[in-house]
């Protein structure tokens, strides 16, 4: 029970889609490293009222399709709908492997 003997229900469910537009790339800094970046933007009312993300790191191409990727990514969102509202920021940094295939 919550305050004022309130009962109170958490319920953690459903899910949403939203259309979401991009733009990926990336430089050549030296030999096999790279400078790599993404941005998107979404939502429109569709599912979300507004949702992005964001990213820039470097890279080094292992293989012809395999790089590994060090880098900083941010992404968030909104949505108020049904009596449900959410609204969220979350960034850091970034490791990992991209395959191309």
């Amino acid at each position: 029970r919550g305050r004022g003997g309130v009962r109170r229900t958490l319920y953690c469910g459903g899910d949403w889609t939203d259309p979401v537009v991009g733009r990926r790339g990336r430089s050549l800094v030296a030999g096999k490293c790279y400078l790599g970046f993404s941005g998107e933007l979404g939502g429109f009312g569709a599912g979300s009222d507004f949702v992005w993300q964001a990213f820039v790191g470097l890279g080094w191409q292992l293989m012809p399709a395999c790089n590994a990727v060090l880098g900083y990514r941010g992404l968030g969102g909104g949505r108020g709908a049904d009596g449900f509202s959410f609204d969220s920021v979350s960034h850091g940094p970034v490791a990992g492997i991209e395959f191309a295939f």
